[in-house]
């Protein structure tokens, strides 16, 4: 491995954990995906303990019932994000099994139905938006792009952007409905926008340019209900 990065990146490249590395490789370094330096810490990171702990988690799916607490990191949509973050992609077996039953609880719409908290009290029937993006990212990420199954997602994602270019899980918040002109939720918004930005075209289209234009200061007085 060369030695004439920055400071930075060298103390990146020698943590002790190997999706530090990878990533820096891939995201900092520029390092091609099947180099060896990459190969070696993906297969680290796919035998390392936090990771086995977190997949030996999500061995049911679905959970068997909804936390009735939002953003709970017991969550079993933020140990799946957890480990979209880090890398793990759709080679690895146990990855790829889990996204299909994340696939079997997708909704008519595109949406999904279950993974994690549930403010509709309605969690075998239908979609829920604060779960639905944080899964459409996470597929993408795996590597599920050319995948119509998550395009079909996307279009659900798409068809929720709201007046003021972001989200909000109310249908009451949707264009031409009697909240239409409230504030989008912030941390939705922010979470639509991270899967918005690992669609190659979706990432440079109107709905991206818009969700980027919404002012933070005109969403952070906006409530998530």
């Amino acid at each position: 491995m060369k030695a004439d990065y920055s400071p930075v990146i060298n103390w990146l490249l020698t943590a002790q954990e190997p999706w530090v590395v990878y990533n820096t490789l891939l995201e900092l370094v520029g390092a091609e995906p099947e180099s060896t330096e990459v190969q070696a810490a993906y297969k680290a990171m796919q035998t390392h303990p936090s990771v086995v702990a977190l997949l030996g988690s999500l061995d049911t799916w679905p959970p068997e019932k909804p936390l009735s607490r939002a953003y709970d990191p017991r969550d079993a949509i933020w140990k799946l994000n957890t480990l979209a973050d880090f890398g793990m992609r759709r080679n690895d077996e146990r990855i790829s099994n889990i996204a299909e039953c994340v696939f079997a609880a997708q909704a008519e719409d595109g949406g999904f139905l279950h993974g994690g908290f549930d403010h509709t009290k309605s969690w075998h029937t239908r979609p829920y938006i604060c779960i639905s993006h944080v899964m459409t990212y996470v597929l993408a990420r795996f590597g599920y792009l050319d995948d119509p199954r998550l395009q079909h997602a996307y279009d659900q994602l798409i068809a929720w952007q709201r007046l003021d270019g972001g989200w909000h899980p109310n249908k009451l918040n949707l264009p031409g409905n009697e909240r239409e002109k409230e504030p989008s939720c912030p941390f939705g918004t922010l979470n639509v926008l991270r899967a918005v930005v690992m669609h190659p075209t979706l990432r440079h289209s109107e709905v991206a340019q818009k969700e980027i234009g919404l002012s933070m200061g005109d969403i952070l007085d906006g409530s998530c209900h």
